[in-house]
């Protein structure tokens, strides 16, 4: 379980870079990206608390008398670190949602013109 919530997050991580770079461009174009960087900003930290939400049961033991106890809490860690990771999935598709509006700077008209002009004729 552990492993899996990790490499989830890992992934995660990695998207979220690939959306700050789009950011940073649609910045460079005088885009509005105030929004999208507040959901990023969410993502986050939805992914720092899943983190924390694995290391409180990835060290629990479960052998001996306390195994059914630590069990349950592992459970319970491991529900709230995967509705963490859901959460931070989510703002992640607000963000590139927010990323495709109307003021993120992309010159609809010019990017047509360029892909008439560029694209070869039959």
């Amino acid at each position: 379980v552990t492993k899996v919530i990790l490499a989830t997050s890992e992934r995660l991580e990695k998207i979220i870079l690939r959306i700050d770079s789009r950011i940073e461009k649609i910045q460079g174009q005088g885009g509005d990206t105030v929004e999208a960087e507040g959901f990023i900003i969410l993502a986050k930290e939805d992914l720092v608390d899943a983190k924390v939400a694995v290391a409180a049961f990835a060290t629990l033991d479960l052998r001996g008398s306390t195994a059914a106890a630590s069990f349950e809490t592992i459970r319970a860690a491991a529900a709230e670190a995967r509705e963490l990771i859901r959460s931070g999935h989510r703002n992640l598709q607000k963000a590139v949602e927010s990323l495709k509006g109307p003021n993120t700077g992309i010159d609809l008209e010019a990017r047509a013109t360029t892909t008439a002009t560029t694209t070869p004729s039959n």
